[in-house]
């Protein structure tokens, strides 16, 4: 329903579109960009600005065990990279 809101309201001129990730868990928000990117081509670039569904897990385990530091940012760089690869349509869920 995104995507058709987007397609039939917005210019196609625009330089992107850049989702937050608001009230959406760390995986919602990852799975969600990738299903928009699954949708064949668009006509404009969509991408995202995720600061919270990227670092929440991290900072938790760290907040948890402060001393665990590879830990917290193994986990911000997975999540990372998950939703590096939603925004282009592969990420493996």
């Amino acid at each position: 329903m995104t995507i058709k809101c987007l397609t039939e309201h917005v210019p196609k001129d625009i330089g992107g579109i850049v989702f937050l990730s608001g009230g959406e868990g760390d995986e919602e928000a990852a799975e969600n960009l990738n299903e928009m990117h699954k949708m064949g081509v668009l006509p404009w670039p969509l991408t995202f600005s995720y600061g919270r569904a990227i670092q929440d897990t991290a900072l938790v385990s760290w907040a948890e065990n402060p001393e665990d530091i590879k830990k917290a940012q193994a986990l911000l760089l997975t999540a990372a990279k998950n939703n590096s690869e939603a925004s282009v349509g592969k990420y493996l869920f």
